[in-house]
């Protein structure tokens, strides 16, 4: 499985589970650009469609990075 297509799916089935609607996942920075190194992260804005209060936010950035780091995969979350 690619990166995308894996960040895609673990962001959904995240937000599924904590019953937080999700609006848009899009990839920035050099993964975007794609001039990213072997050990570049992976750069993931989260477009929700309610603004979440910090322990939200939280709760599913933690979960999406434990999982996408299972995979090998080093990510840095934003969540608007």
């Amino acid at each position: 499985m690619n990166g995308i297509k894996l960040i895609r799916e673990t962001v959904k089935a995240v937000s599924k589970e904590l019953g937080i609607p999700v609006v848009d996942v899009i990839l920035f920075g050099s993964r975007a650009k794609g001039n990213a190194r072997p050990d570049s992260d992976w750069d993931i804005l989260i477009v929700t469609v309610e603004k979440l209060d910090w322990k939200e936010r939280l709760k599913l950035t933690g979960e999406i990075r434990k999982r996408l780091a299972k995979g090998g995969m080093a990510s840095d979350i934003l969540v608007i």
